[in-house]
């Protein structure tokens, strides 16, 4: 491999910068390049996978009109998407194929350009709206923007599609499990009920933890200890958050932010 295909990587990444909103024969030229380099570049890879499950415009139904203002959003988040996947093919060459970085003198010197993070924190919760708002509003109070799906635009989009095209453009995310349901073993009776969290929960929790990783999701427990609401058995060893009156797990939260990127102040939760 050569230097080619960082260069090749990096002018994608520019032209959709550059893309505006309406543009089909940029858009599709841009989308037929990409799958063309990650046809050659990644064969074996999900990006293609990634790729095809990007989309610029709103489903519409039945013939019915989609908002203007709504076409746009979709156009913008298409768009996040679609260079969030460029950025994520740039690391890997990046970090994993060092023949593919373009050649420097050892005269120049390589200046390091972070990335700014974006301000969104998606909310996974379940039936506890009171703890879902506290959550929200802390989150609002450090300057973030708390994502919580059904508080967002359906856009013509199924459950699925929503909640795959809101989370993948936050990079922290809170996870509320509150004791909403009961569950036992079938070859056990009622008594051996259990506080569960919702099963929407469980699932988004382990995407979150699949995608971002464990340092970057923050499960925030309510009736902890852990004994008083069942825990699923592959998370065990997982460090939990408990959800408590007084208020301690504001701080684990920011502290877990800042660890993952975010500036912020703690100060600004007293204020």
């Amino acid at each position: 491999m050569s230097g080619n295909e960082f260069h090749l990587l990096s002018d994608l990444i520019n032209r959709t910068e550059s893309l505006t909103y309406g543009d089909e024969a940029v858009k599709d030229s841009l989308n037929k390049e990409t799958e063309m380099f990650i046809r050659n570049v990644f064969p074996n890879s999900e990006y293609k996978k990634t790729l095809s499950a990007i989309r610029f415009y709103p489903i519409s139904f039945g013939g019915t009109t989609v908002p203007l203002n709504a076409k746009h959003k979709n156009w913008e988040s298409g768009k996040s998407q679609f260079l969030n996947l460029l950025n994520t093919m740039k690391k890997e060459l990046e970090w994993f194929r060092v023949d593919t970085l373009p050649s420097i003198s050892t005269n120049e010197r390589i200046e390091v350009v972070e990335e700014p993070l974006p301000n969104k924190v998606f909310i996974v919760h379940g039936h506890d709206d009171s703890m879902k708002l506290d959550v929200a509003r802390t989150i609002e109070k450090i300057g973030l923007e708390a994502v919580i799906l059904h508080e967002q635009d359906n856009l013509g989009l199924t459950v699925i599609e929503k909640f795959e095209n809101n989370a993948i453009n936050c990079n922290f995310a809170v996870v509320l499990l509150s004791p909403d349901d009961k569950g036992y073993p079938k070859n056990l009776d009622l008594d051996n009920a259990k506080f569960r969290a919702r099963q929407n929960v469980v699932l988004e929790l382990g995407y979150f933890l699949g995608r971002l990783g464990r340092s970057k999701v923050l499960p925030l427990v309510k009736n902890y200890p852990t004994d008083s609401l069942e825990i699923p058995s592959d998370l065990a060893g997982i460090v939990y958050t408990p959800y408590d009156a007084s208020g301690a797990w504001k701080m684990n939260l920011v502290r877990s932010l800042k660890l993952a990127g975010y500036n912020l102040d703690a100060n600004d939760l007293f204020i």
